[in-house]
């Protein structure tokens, strides 16, 4: 039987093939980003259920089924992922499951939006969950690639040129979406959205193909799923910077509440035009785009800890500047600028901050417990924000928003340890790691 590779050959492997994976992924992640940006779960998406008569209960499902369906699967299909030799085969085999819903609900769009909507919306919810669920069963295996194809001192930087690259395409697509909403009546407007956003994810699929992924044999012994499990607890309890780490981010994820209400809010109460949700989608991603590469950067040097806590900072920042925008409307263009530098801080250092939490091999089972964890919170704070906008009005989700995430930023400067701190080496030496250019 073969060896597995030791761990010099597997960076010897990394850094051999290091330009071709940044690319493949660069095409993969940025084909997303743009088909996410055509089908927005912050604008877009919201404006189409405002469109088919949903209540602001029913549109914070929209970011609740999104976060939940990425967060809550993992737990399910780590102990298998763990197990795997080669992870590409299992992202490849459902990654073609996440590409179908949007192609379906553009033509379930076309065909049934003006003569039953309610029916419409419960499909889109449907076919978000589908997409939403699938993305998390992939997610796991996603991280074990990741782990084993890019060297740690880079992956600040890796992930926030990978981003940069998408959110660069996102700029395009939103300035597409403007034009589209503008230039089609509904519902031709959104169904053409739709079946854009649809075909960016299926040419990235495509550069699924050229990701070279190494061979790891694993000895691990085989467990059945209620055994695996069962050892989740002790996992925390052993790990008591992980646990203090989720503590804060649980925080964080009930500050999220506001963010898919902003483009509504605008629509509603500012009575800003249609169009201008691609407005919001561009200044969003421009904002991201330009502050990943500086977040990647300040990663890789100082750890991921500062980067989230900037970010969490940034999105309280995003529900004051919406909540003061009753007053002083262009104010709400702040709001998504705010929120364009949280998930630049989300794409670099959410994810890479559990993976040097987890000890070696055990990476999909970190990433996994964390989505099982925050599930709660993640679906149920948009929720919570409709309920209280439904109740008591946007204000008071804003200003109860903006306070949660002041107090997780307390959180994250005095409560959470960086794992670099924990490791007796210095994580970054310049000068030694490999260029990406």
């Amino acid at each position: 039987m073969a060896q597995s590779p030791s761990q010099t050959e597997l960076d010897r492997f990394a850094r051999q093939n290091l330009r071709r994976n940044f690319a493949a992924l660069a095409g993969v992640f940025g084909m997303f980003q743009a088909g996410l940006s055509f089908a927005s779960f912050t604008t877009v998406l919201p404006a189409l259920a405002v469109r088919l008569g949903a209540s602001n209960a029913a549109i914070g499902l929209i970011p609740a089924i999104q976060m939940v369906g990425w967060s809550l699967p993992g737990i399910l299909v780590a102990n298998y992922v763990e197990g795997l030799n080669r992870k590409l085969p299992h992202v490849i085999r459902y990654t073609v499951f996440e590409r179908l819903p949007l192609a379906l609900m553009a033509i379930v769009v076309f065909l049934f939006a003006a003569s039953n909507p309610t029916a419409t919306l419960i499909f889109l919810f449907l076919s978000l969950a589908m997409m939403s669920l699938v993305g998390g069963i992939v997610l796991p295996a996603w991280f074990g690639i990741i782990t084993k194809i890019v060297p740690v001192n880079i992956r600040g930087r890796f992930f926030a040129w990978t981003n940069t690259i998408g959110a660069g395409l996102g700029l395009l697509a939103s300035a597409a979406v403007g034009f589209l909403i503008n230039s089609f009546s509904y519902p031709l407007s959104y169904v053409s959205c739709l079946a854009f956003a649809s075909a960016c994810l299926w040419i990235g699929f495509v550069f699924l193909f050229r990701v070279r992924e190494p061979e790891l044999r694993t000895d691990r012994v085989s467990t059945s799923l209620r055994e695996y499990i069962a050892r989740l607890p002790t996992i925390l309890r052993g790990d008591v910077d992980l646990s203090r780490f989720l503590v804060a981010r649980l925080v964080a994820s009930l500050g999220t509440m506001a963010v898919g209400f902003y483009a509504v809010y605008a629509l509603n109460d500012l009575k800003l035009a249609e169009w201008q949700m691609g407005a919001f989608n561009f200044i969003l991603l421009a904002t991201q785009m330009v502050s990943s590469v500086v977040f990647g950067t300040l990663a890789d040097r100082f750890g991921h800890k500062i980067v989230i806590t900037v970010g969490t900072g940034s999105l309280g920042i995003a529900s004051l500047a919406a909540g003061l925008s009753s007053e002083t409307w262009w104010l709400i263009y702040l709001a998504f600028v705010a929120v364009g530098a949280t998930y630049a801080t989300m794409g670099v250092s959410v994810f890479n901050i559990l993976l040097e939490y987890a000890p070696t091999g055990q990476q999909p089972t970190y990433t996994a417990l964390a989505g099982l964890l925050l599930a709660p919170t993640t679906f149920a704070a948009p929720i919570i924000g409709g309920l209280i906008a439904d109740a008591v009005g946007y204000q008071a989700m804003f200003w109860l928003s903006t306070a949660i995430s002041l107090v997780a930023v307390f959180l994250f400067i005095f409560y959470v340890r960086d794992p670099r701190d924990l490791r007796a080496e210095p994580p970054f030496c310049p000068g030694d790691e490999p260029a990406i250019e």
